[in-house]
């Protein structure tokens, strides 16, 4: 069997499998009693981008709990500045929970 993250085709090639990204490279290392044992690398699980940690007066991130990767929430404006919102978005094939991303929202008080 292949191990998680891995799939071999039939001719032999190993991929990615469902759910994880990245370029699989197959190197060789001596095990025991120096006999060659290949080992794979390279594929990483995708994971959803978590909420981030910002001050809660200035932003309102309520909205972008796990937001699932290639996928976008709503960023806003604390309770007392003037309205606003922007689009946070997580990379399509995110390997890092930190990866939300959005514009910078110009808050300001009312």
């Amino acid at each position: 069997p292949a191990p998680v993250g891995y799939q071999k085709t039939a001719t032999g090639e190993w991929l990615c499998a469902m759910g994880y990204v990245g370029i699989p490279e197959v190197t060789c290392r001596n095990g025991t009693a120096c006999k060659s044992e290949p080992t794979i690398s390279g594929c990483q699980q995708m994971v959803p981008c978590s909420t981030p940690e910002v001050d809660e007066c200035l932003l309102n991130v309520s909205n972008c709990s796990s937001v699932a990767p290639g996928s976008t929430c709503i960023v806003r404006c604390g309770p007392s500045l003037v309205p606003n919102t922007t689009l946070a978005t997580c990379p399509a094939q995110n390997i890092d929970a930190a990866a939300l991303r959005w514009s910078p929202l110009g808050c300001v008080c009312q």
